[in-house]
């Protein structure tokens, strides 16, 4: 699978909005309440100085979007909590068991298998339009381990790098970025790919 791989001085060039690397959470979330498109990088324990893409998303509130992402990666257990049915009358009806949601299976997988995280601002961008095309643009460049654009494949696919690049060139060609945007964009993969 094509998965992007960075170094750590080519992440700390760019614009990190919080890292974990020591069990504790380092940045200012604070300065991120604006809208934007952000990424996750993780590297493993056993690979030295090489960063992987997990995910990427867009949001109108990056700090929200990330403190949410956070408490669910620091979750230590993914138990069944059991859960109880009250009615509008105040009157418990039945006991229920409520599972893990998707996010936070998710994110354990990624807590258990990279030891440092980093989350950089990819772009700052208010028009909800056009965080989503930065965020397919991303992606389709850096192909994020986790990334879903709003849901799963249903099935395994097995696609040759032939057939992934005119699927992602078919998602680009529908992507209309100033050149500003994507000079920016360009210029962080760029720099990460040729590292």
């Amino acid at each position: 699978m094509i998965k992007m791989e960075v170094h750590k001085e080519t992440l700390e060039q760019q614009d990190i909005i919080v890292k974990q690397e020591s069990e504790r959470w380092e940045g200012n979330l604070k300065g991120y309440k604006i809208g934007g498109i952000w990424a996750l990088f993780g590297r493993k324990p056993e690979s030295n100085d090489t960063w992987f893409c997990l995910q990427v998303g867009q949001t109108k509130n990056i700090s929200v979007e990330i403190s949410a992402d956070i408490k669910y990666l620091d979750i230590k257990t993914n138990q069944v909590k059991k859960k109880c049915y009250v009615n509008q009358f105040g009157k418990e009806i039945f006991h229920y068991d409520e599972y893990p949601s998707y996010q936070e299976l998710l994110y354990k997988k990624i807590r258990a298998e990279y030891e440092n995280l980093i989350f950089i601002c990819i772009y700052k961008e208010e028009d909800i339009e056009k965080r989503r095309d930065i965020e397919k643009y991303f992606a389709w460049n850096a192909y994020p381990l986790y990334w879903r654009n709003g849901g799963s494949y249903r099935e395994k696919k097995e696609y040759s790098e032939d057939e992934l690049a005119q699927i992602k060139n078919g998602f680009l060609s529908d992507i209309k970025l100033n050149d500003d945007i994507r000079k920016t964009i360009d210029s962080f993969l760029k720099d990460s790919l040729n590292k």
